[in-house]
């Protein structure tokens, strides 16, 4: 079972690395449903840690790519 850090990376990784946001189709809770993860608790931990909602850091990095 993952923990929710290591479902926060995972998410960095596929933003960052991968570059998922790329595909303007994909949204923050198919994502979400690909880590197996609520899409309510990922939000929270990225409000936290980021100052924003997944789904704005999605429009975020695709604003400045």
């Amino acid at each position: 079972m993952k923990t929710l850090m290591q479902t926060y990376a995972m998410f960095g990784h596929l933003m960052l690395e991968a570059r998922v946001y790329r595909n303007p189709y994909l949204r923050f809770d198919a994502i979400c449903r690909y880590l197996k993860v609520s899409p309510a608790d990922l939000d929270e931990l990225l409000e936290s840690e980021l100052g924003m909602s997944g789904e704005e850091f999605m429009a975020n990095c695709r604003k400045h790519r």
